[in-house]
């Protein structure tokens, strides 16, 4: 686990601070900001793994139980989900009463999921995407009136390429599973989700995605975001096919937090940059 709290911040004035929590299969993370400057003032990050987003639920009931600061009132409360069934929709096409028919095409719905959207204005499109109704009801009751929002769409629009001629590759890594965003000259070229049980499934795929979008592997750049550890075998074998890979790091600076945080930065890129 790793925790970070500030000596100035006053848990008996919650009202006057924003949450941010993070949840994902592999962990549960929140933090603390004060809104004047936005500096981080309390975190936390409970690393698990769940096999499936059904699992979540019970988890967060858990943490929420035993954390005091997750049981107080906050001036705002967002909330990243990390979900694999999600699409991006141009925004003419996408109609509010019915985001769920959007998607039905290769994964069926069932009454135990809810279709969630989220406009993205600078891509002029709508994010959809599914995530547990059981567990979306619990965190509408819990914190009333917070913003739920897929965990990639502050990841995209932090990372789309507005240069023309020079393509952005944004692969978000999660257990069992990636998504993979290309953008160009401001405008999506490909947004989908793998399954994958090894790092040759990975490379595969990717390798294959590349080439139909015609990357330049030596000339763009390729970001990483989940849990991807500094120096391992992962992190070498996607530095030999993209030279220009790096890690998506958050806008703001972040000096002041320890090494345990600013280290994995590109993990808890939706706490430390919450989506607008």
């Amino acid at each position: 686990m790793i925790t970070f709290s500030d000596e100035l911040f006053e848990i008996d004035k919650s009202t006057e601070y924003d949450l941010s929590i993070q949840l994902r299969l592999d962990g549960f993370s929140f933090s603390v900001q004060a809104p004047s400057d936005g500096k981080v003032v309390f975190f936390r990050h409970f690393p698990f793994h769940l096999s499936s987003t059904t699992f979540l639920l019970r988890k967060i009931r858990e943490i929420t139980a035993e954390e005091p600061a997750l049981q107080l009132n906050y001036r705002t409360v967002t909330v990243s989900l990390a979900s694999p069934v999600c699409t991006l929709i141009p925004a003419p096409f996408f109609e509010a009463a019915r985001p769920g028919l959007l998607l039905l095409h290769d994964t069926p719905a069932t009454q135990t999921e809810e279709p969630l959207f989220g406009m993205m204005k600078n891509l002029d499109a709508c994010f959809c995407f599914r995530a547990p109704a059981r567990l979306v009801s619990y965190l509408r009751q819990t914190y009333q009136g917070c913003r739920i929002f897929h965990e990639l769409m502050p990841q995209i629009s932090h990372s789309t390429e507005t240069e023309p001629g020079r393509k952005k590759l944004l692969l978000n890594l999660h257990p069992g599973y990636f998504h993979l965003f290309i953008s160009e000259g401001g405008r999506v070229r490909l947004l989908n989700t793998f399954s994958l049980s090894n790092h040759d499934d990975l490379l595969y795929f990717l390798l294959s995605a590349a080439q139909v979008e015609e990357v330049g592997r030596e000339r763009d750049t390729l970001l990483v975001s989940g849990n991807l550890e500094i120096d391992t075998p992962l992190h070498r074998m996607l530095g030999h096919y993209f030279p220009k890979t790096g890690l998506l790091h958050p806008i703001g600076g972040l000096s002041y937090l320890p090494e345990a945080v600013t280290g994995k930065a590109h993990l808890f890129f939706n706490l430390l940059n919450p989506a607008e």
